[in-house]
């Protein structure tokens, strides 16, 4: 009797709780979360335009320092805009541009090694159009992440090494003119034709990067055991970056649903659960004592790596099938089927 009373109830309960219209509500999270994620995302992008360019102009470990240094929050701006999967970032197929992963053929690094030897026979491959409207496999940050950390970078009088750096400052200003693209794309932003189908989509996109965490950020280095982890497979590996870009998923769902949907579950009784899951989920990843690349092959390590992906999964089901019917929202087509 309790319970068909609470769901008597629910409704009632969420329209207190949520005293603004679905308009309202698409503009508030459009200004709370939404723009500054890519807000941020453009001045990172933008710092790093700027040190890939004073290294490549006076090539030293100093300012190939500097770049790696510039890369990481860059990186990490991104991780924590990515789970925004519809709107401006879906325009000229600027989500895969920003990051071609997971690249199961290795299509990233093929494209890399044609582009460079391109170069030396026509540098015009690197004019910011033609760059633009070339393969996404270079230009994002998966790409530079190879230049920058891969073999060779230090290398300064290396054959190879202009070329190199050509596409290096290529790729950082690629990235800094796409988000700041897209910052101007939401400072405008034109209305969803249904502002309860945003709603949705707000909360799909919680959804679909919890579940690109499971399926894809921890499932595809784990491999189905211990013989078969392949660390390299991870998001990130080369630069050391793998747990911090979960670390930063994490944050930025969550910080979404505060954002969004927290008053909402509150009222269906589903809050406590929900901020339990996502500090469980993260002391999960803080237990992890080595970078994930190495975790994922270690005795010792991998059964906490195995203990995180299972908390995120617990996580995810609780936004989809509980929250998500609670405040009778359908999530939809998962677009994770389309990477």
């Amino acid at each position: 009797m309790r319970r068909l009373m609470a769901l008597m109830l629910a409704p009632l309960a969420i329209a207190v709780a949520r005293a603004e219209t679905p308009d309202d509500f698409v503009e508030r999270t459009t200004a709370a979360h939404i723009q500054p994620a890519y807000t941020r995302l453009a001045d990172t992008t933008a710092a790093l335009q700027s040190a890939a360019k004073a290294f490549c102009a006076r090539p030293s470990g100093a300012s190939l320092d500097a770049t790696k240094q510039a890369f990481v929050p860059a990186f990490i701006a991104w991780q924590g805009a990515q789970h925004i999967r519809f709107g401006a970032v879906q325009l000229f197929m600027r989500e895969y541009r920003f990051d071609l992963w997971p690249d199961k053929r290795g299509t990233v690094g093929k494209h890399l090694v044609r582009l460079m030897a391109d170069v030396g026979k026509d540098p015009s491959v690197l004019e910011p159009d033609a760059f633009a409207n070339g393969t996404v496999a270079v230009q994002g940050f998966s790409a530079m992440e190879r230049l920058l950390y891969g073999e060779g970078i230090d290398r300064y009088d290396a054959p190879g090494f202009d070329a190199r750096c050509k596409v290096l400052s290529t790729i950082g200003g690629n990235l800094a003119t796409m988000s700041a693209d897209i910052v101007r794309n939401w400072a405008t932003p034109s209305p969803p034709e249904d502002a309860a189908e945003r709603d949705a989509e707000l909360l799909g996109s919680i959804n679909t990067e919890l579940e690109r965490v499971v399926a894809q950020k921890l499932a595809l280095p784990l491999g189905s055991e211990l013989k078969y982890a392949r660390g390299t497979r991870a998001e990130g590996w080369r630069s050391g970056l793998s747990l911090a870009a979960i670390r930063e998923n994490l944050n930025a769902t969550r910080a979404l649903y505060r954002v969004g949907y927290k008053a909402r579950a509150k009222a269906v009784g589903l809050d406590g659960k929900l901020e339990k899951a996502w500090a469980a989920a993260l002391d999960a990843l803080e237990a992890i004592g080595k970078p994930l690349d190495e975790a994922v092959a270690d005795p010792v390590e991998r059964p906490k790596v195995e203990t995180l992906r299972a908390r995120v999964s617990e996580l995810k089901t609780m936004v989809g099938s509980d929250l998500a019917p609670a405040l009778d929202l359908t999530l939809g087509f998962n677009n994770l089927d389309g990477d």
